[in-house]
């Protein structure tokens, strides 16, 4: 069954559940100064678009996934060398809630979580923390091979079809500092108080659809000594 979702999450490849799970998400990656970082991922309205023993069954494989720790984001998170803290659900039943707390306890496990390809090679994403005094900079590089990327339904969509795709499903990635404030960014909307910024899709759509599937997002910022 085709997935009925795909997004940018954990700022990693694109995350395509199996069957047709669908979930609104909240990941929230919080980099201290010295590289470390902790990760927050938050799952909603999490439900099978079948119906009947079908849609029961693709629940239940997910809760299984789940308790076992054997989805494939939780297992790319210990293959990088990050430790899961604490899964959590916060409802059982349809539609499904839940919560991950997962702890990158350096800038090369950070890097590697955040460098990977899908299977074809259609899509490679690259993530790079640079450090130098005070100064930090965070380098994601997209490459998407534009035969197999349409990043239309992402491009400044009007208001109508904005909603829609709330209405079809959230995902919102969002990058936080724990010291000072963040200076300059590419493919982010930074917040007005500087601490985090959103990653921006339709921007990021809009670089990959403009330089022949080949994107570079970064945001830097000044740590507080």
């Amino acid at each position: 069954m085709k997935s009925t979702r795909c997004t940018f999450v954990l700022l990693i490849p694109l995350l395509l559940f199996a069957g047709c799970i669908v979930v609104d998400q909240l990941t929230t990656l919080t980099i201290h100064p010295d590289g470390s970082a902790d990760l927050v991922i938050f799952g909603s309205n999490l439900h099978s678009t079948q119906t009947g023993e079908e849609g029961e069954r693709e629940l239940a494989e997910y809760r299984a996934r789940f308790d076992s720790q054997s989805q494939d984001e939780m297992v790319r998170i210990r293959e990088a060398g990050g430790k899961i803290l604490q899964t959590s659900w916060i409802r059982q039943h349809a539609p499904l809630s839940n919560s991950v707390y997962v702890q990158l306890p350096d800038a090369s496990v950070l890097e590697k979580f955040g460098t990977s390809k899908n299977d074809d090679g259609s899509l490679q994403i690259t993530t790079q923390l640079q450090s130098e005094d005070v100064h930090r900079r965070l380098d994601i590089r997209i490459t998407a091979r534009p035969d197999t990327f349409d990043p239309s339904p992402l491009s400044f969509p009007d208001v109508r079809k904005l909603r829609q795709m709330f209405a079809d499903g959230i995902s919102e990635t969002r990058v936080a500092v724990t010291s000072g404030s963040i200076t300059k960014a590419l493919g982010f909307t930074v917040a007005s108080d500087g601490q985090s910024a959103l990653l921006d899709l339709s921007e990021t759509a809009k670089i990959l659809q403009t330089s022949g599937g080949k994107a570079e997002l970064y945001l830097e910022w000044e740590v507080t000594k």
